[in-house]
């Protein structure tokens, strides 16, 4: 079919320049039948899908399953070859006619040898699940698996599947899957082979309204070939006049221009003869300016040659003087440095006495302190166990309070006294719910602050500052930092980072 195509076209393209005289009325016609047959196509392919979807609702398949009744992997004998009408076709060759209707045979082979194909894969599965399985239970799966497949929509392999594995006890679970593959497989070939036929009956179709549409044009293309021969011997006799017109013509144009070339010789002559006067009095000017180009050129020479000498005596005459005035500023620097150097060690030297000087009068002062705070009592075990002043006198009161309540209570009744026997015991076992002497210990900051204050220096600058390089152990609450203070750590911070 593309053959013939392709020589339609070449028809086509045979003196385009040339009018054509075709009968509008036969081409309009075959469009109109191709565009219905189209129009057919549409109406039966909207009609089939919404068949489906309403089966699909409904939970259905009678469509898919009428389909299947009507054996898909087969085909009828009398749709296939050439159609009985397709010889009463016109055409004025009958070889062309018997080459496109060769087509159906060709479409046929096509199309039978796919269904041919999905049919061997069928049996095969068919043979296949019939060694391994009886027909009882095969036709029992298949009513399951239809069942399932029409009526559950999501997760069905899941749901089928355990159906199936305890319908079929018997089996173990590769054996189910690989028959539901198999009945999967199996209404997909049928699916295709359902596919095929329909569209081997609509490519029939097309085929024909097609060649239909190619035969018109042929019977079309050969009469405008008839009206192009007619066309073409009056062509040629108008040429053959045309010709000796030319002949003549030309004959008297070849004088025309051999007399034109006489002319032309001469006037190149002359041409040549003023560019040659010309080109010699150019050259005569050139070799002036050459001259006069060359003694300009040669007296620049000798005055950059000049200037070069002069510019090297100037050169010499300015690194001998930097020379020497730089032996006189390395003489001045070197003095100046041992002078820095000398006030450098004197400045260091005094600073060491200095340093030595405060550090001795730091610690005579520090042992001073030692002195005023160091204990000078005698040992006393005794001592570190009995009460202190203070707090025998807190108890003697309290015991003489007690013993004052006791007596203006003496009336009262036994338990009352009892009772209020007890509470005055208690009081005194009751526990002190604040800050040990290990917890107050346990703080560097209060350790060193002890430490300061025996040392009798704890109200002085060097306490202050030994005392801000000590970090406490709990972060500092915000509001007890002042904004100077906050604002004097953002800038450290700051400082840091950049």
């Amino acid at each position: 079919m593309y053959s013939k195509r392709k020589e339609i076209k070449e028809w086509n393209e045979i003196d385009m320049k040339d009018e054509r005289l075709l009968k509008q009325n036969s081409v309009k016609e075959a469009i109109q039948n191709l565009s219905d047959c189209i129009q057919n196509l549409n109406n039966s392919l909207s009609e089939e899908s919404e068949l489906l979807s309403k089966s699909q609702e409904d939970g259905k398949d009678d469509l898919i399953t009428n389909e299947y009744k009507k054996k898909p992997f087969t085909c009828n004998i009398k749709d296939m070859g050439i159609p009985e009408n397709a010889w009463d076709w016109q055409c004025s060759n009958s070889e062309y006619l018997s080459t496109m209707l060769s087509e159906f045979i060709m479409l046929d082979f096509e199309f039978y040898n796919q269904l041919e194909v999905i049919k061997k894969e069928y049996e095969s599965l068919r043979l296949t699940d019939e060694q391994l399985w009886n027909s009882d239970e095969l036709e029992m799966f298949e009513y399951i698996w239809d069942t399932y497949r029409r009526q559950i929509l999501h997760q069905r392999r899941h749901y089928t599947l355990d159906f199936l594995s305890r319908l079929f006890a018997d089996r173990n679970t590769k054996e189910i899957t690989d028959l539901m593959d198999h009945c999967e497989r199996v209404n997909q070939l049928k699916d295709r082979a359902v596919t095929i036929n329909r569209v081997w009956k609509k490519s029939r179709d097309d085929l024909s309204i097609r060649i239909q549409a190619t035969l018109l044009q042929i019977s079309e293309l050969s009469n405008e070939k008839r009206l192009k021969t007619e066309k073409y011997q009056s062509q040629k006799e108008l040429c053959d006049f045309l010709k000796e017109q030319v002949q003549r013509w030309r004959k008297e144009k070849l004088e025309m221009s051999e007399l034109e070339e006489k002319e032309n010789a001469k006037l190149k002559a002359q041409q040549a003869e003023a560019e040659s006067v010309k080109k010699a009095k150019e050259m005569a000017i050139r070799k002036i300016i050459k001259d006069k180009i060359a003694e300009h050129q040669s007296r620049k020479a000798a005055e950059k040659q000049e200037q070069a000498e002069n510019e090297a005596a100037r050169l010499k005459f300015l690194r001998d003087m930097h020379a020497k005035q730089s032996r006189i500023d390395m003489a001045r620097l070197k003095e100046a440095q041992d002078l820095r150097l000398a006030e450098i060690k004197q400045k260091r030297l005094l600073s060491q006495l200095e340093k030595i000087k405060l550090s001795d009068e730091r610690e005579s002062r520090l042992e001073k302190l030692r002195k005023k705070v160091r204990p000078n009592v005698l040992p006393d075990p005794n001592r570190s166990m009995s009460d202190t002043e203070s707090w025998r006198l807190k108890t003697e009161d309290h015991l003489h309070n007690t013993e004052t309540s006791i007596e203006r209570q003496m009336s009262n009744s036994t338990a009352t006294t009892t009772t209020t026997s007890n509470n005055i015991s208690n009081r005194f076992e009751s526990k002190l719910y604040t800050y040990t002497n290990a917890q107050l210990c346990a703080d560097n900051r209060t350790r060193l602050t002890t430490a300061l204050y025996n040392a009798g220096v704890l109200d002085t600058d060097y306490a202050r500052m030994v005392l801000s390089s000590v970090t406490p152990n709990r972060q500092t609450r915000k509001d007890t930092i002042t904004s100077k203070e906050f604002q004097e750590a953002l800038n450290d911070t700051v400082h840091n980072l950049f």
